[in-house]
């Protein structure tokens, strides 16, 4: 299972546009035609189904995969781009579909491969996971993912992240810039 070249560019080009343009032009019609550009793009995604002829657990897996990866699609845009708080209704709602999401996934799949995919949404649902249930959850997903330092880097600077009081309404990547860290996606 990989995830859509669709959504893969899409993240790219949100990456992109929130580097390319200061703050103050984010109000240009430039950069509102190509942010409504990629949200279009992500809203309109739609998960591909492919039989794999008797058994219907497969083809399930992949699209909570694909789906996974449009809600983390439609979460990054909304921190980096829409500069959206971790409490508004866009961001939680798909924060709370990741996490819904990967337990039909986990319960269906033993492909540890295609699990470890899930770094970078597991990940970003963690940056703005506000109950500790939620954080609870995140952790415990991020830390399934194994073992490699990268992982626990990342699990380790959400955690500093959540309990930073300084990290308080600043988004995860600023907070990153701020105070030096750096986090990685296998």
């Amino acid at each position: 299972m990989g995830v859509p070249d669709q959504l893969v560019v899409s993240l790219a080009d949100i990456s992109n546009l929130s580097l390319a343009m200061p703050g103050e032009e984010w109000s240009s019609p430039q950069f509102q035609q190509q942010a409504s550009t990629i949200l279009s793009s992500l809203t309109s995604f739609t998960p591909s189904f492919i039989s794999s002829g008797l058994n219907s657990v497969v083809p399930v897996a992949r699209i909570a995969f694909q789906e996974i990866w449009r809600q983390t699609g439609l979460l990054y845009f909304h921190q980096r781009i829409g500069r959206l708080a971790p409490g508004h209704a866009a961001i939680a709602s798909a924060m709370r579909q990741i996490l819904q999401l990967a337990e039909t996934l986990e319960r269906s799949m033993s492909d540890y491969h295609s699990l470890v995919q899930l770094g970078l949404p597991f990940f970003l649902a963690a940056t703005v996971a506000v109950a500790p249930e939620e954080r609870a959850a995140c952790r415990a997903r991020m830390t399934g993912l194994g073992q490699q330092q990268g992982l626990r880097d990342n699990v380790q600077f959400v955690e500093r992240y959540w309990w930073d009081s300084t990290a308080v309404g600043v988004d995860w990547y600023d907070y990153m810039v701020q105070t030096g860290s750096c986090v990685s996606f296998l």
